[in-house]
């Protein structure tokens, strides 16, 4: 006898554009309509000059972020970040797919607003505000007829500040992958005081010296070697030499991997 059967372990916290009523539906499509509509086998539309943009705070932080994230991820699988109005501010995938989606126009600065895009998980959850996924040919747009698309709006004290979206192969498992960016959100909109105080706990068990907890702090920020030497007040060789230090501390056994996918 199997151990494991069919409980309901957990309220879900996303919702499905199966889950909608006719209704809400209906009202979605005359929402494009009124837009002028969607032909389903168009390109995304670009929206770059659309103002909403990220916190620069998680726009610092996020791409790393995810990037961190998406090579753990086992699966062809794209993250796209956008802004409040759904124009796309950073994708993060394989080179291969990143390629393959520039013939379609989806690159940073395209939009994946109702008016312009249609029914897609960014744009549900827009409309939502709440975690949404869209499925295969629920999408409006043919190009996107065999992914499963997860987009989780990111808040901060409440506020909605932009949106995160993860898009795979249709077929694959959604509650584990929306538990995955519901996580990742949630590490992207942690307050940067609480941020740099795990930081701080790993530089700990590498024994770093106070200055180059420092130097890694900022570096792990996206400050480049100049950035640092600047803001620090000393030479920019000296920099590069203390995260080269901070590189060989941490590139021991299974702890270096978190900096080793920061300081390479």
């Amino acid at each position: 006898m199997s151990v494991f059967t069919e409980v309901n372990i957990s309220q879900r916290t996303w919702i499905h554009y199966n889950d909608l009523t006719a209704r809400a539906k209906s009202e979605l499509q005359q929402l494009i309509d009124n837009y002028g509509g969607v032909n389903w086998a168009t390109t995304l539309p670009s929206d770059s000059g659309v103002e909403g943009c990220i916190s620069g705070i998680i726009k610092e932080y996020a791409k790393k972020e995810i990037q961190s994230v998406s090579t753990s991820i086992p699966f062809i699988h794209l993250f796209i970040l956008t802004n409040t109005n759904g124009v796309v501010i950073h994708m993060e995938g394989a080179e291969p797919l990143l390629h393959a989606l520039e013939q379609y126009k989806v690159v940073p600065g395209c939009s994946f607003d109702l008016h312009a895009a249609g029914i897609n998980a960014i744009s549900l959850a827009m409309h939502t505000g709440i975690t949404s996924v869209v499925e295969g040919g629920n999408h409006s747009l043919e190009m996107f007829s065999d992914w499963t698309c997860i987009c989780q709006p990111i808040r901060v004290n409440g506020e909605i500040i932009g949106y995160l979206d993860l898009s795979m192969k249709e077929g694959l498992e959604v509650s584990f992958a929306c538990i995955l960016l519901e996580r990742l959100v949630n590490s992207l909109t942690r307050d940067p005081d609480e941020k740099k105080e795990i930081l701080n706990k790993k530089f700990e068990t590498y024994k770093l010296t106070s200055r180059e907890k420092e130097v890694a702090y900022a570096w792990l920020h996206n400050q480049s070697a100049l950035q640092i030497s600047f803001n620090m007040g000393i030479a920019e060789g000296t920099v590069r030499n203390m995260l080269k230090k901070v590189y060989a501390k941490t590139h021991v056994g299974d702890k270096g991997q978190y900096f080793r996918k920061f300081l390479l």
